[in-house]
């Protein structure tokens, strides 16, 4: 798998493929969590975008660019933003 991303502001990021195994899903009753194919094929075809700071994004669920939220943590400059 490929995946191309265009950094627009001069930071610099790592993508790696995302592990089909995640611990919060290991600690499932019995593991339940694999048996949800929808949430197994995401993990199973999913990327991790690593970034130098921390930060925090929250979806109200509506439309709009305004819909999303995303803050840096305390102290952390501006690493990721919305554009949908």
């Amino acid at each position: 798998m490929k995946l191309t991303a265009y950094v627009t502001d001069g930071h610099t990021i790592d993508i790696r493929p995302a592990p089909a195994e995640r611990p919060w899903m290991d600690e499932t009753e019995n593991r339940h969590a694999y048996r949800y194919l929808p949430l197994t094929m995401a993990n199973a075809h999913g990327w991790e975008i690593l970034c130098t700071d921390g930060f925090s994004a929250i979806w109200t669920g509506s439309r709009g660019l305004d819909a999303v939220t995303v803050t840096p943590d305390v102290g952390a400059a501006p690493v990721a933003l919305s554009h949908f």
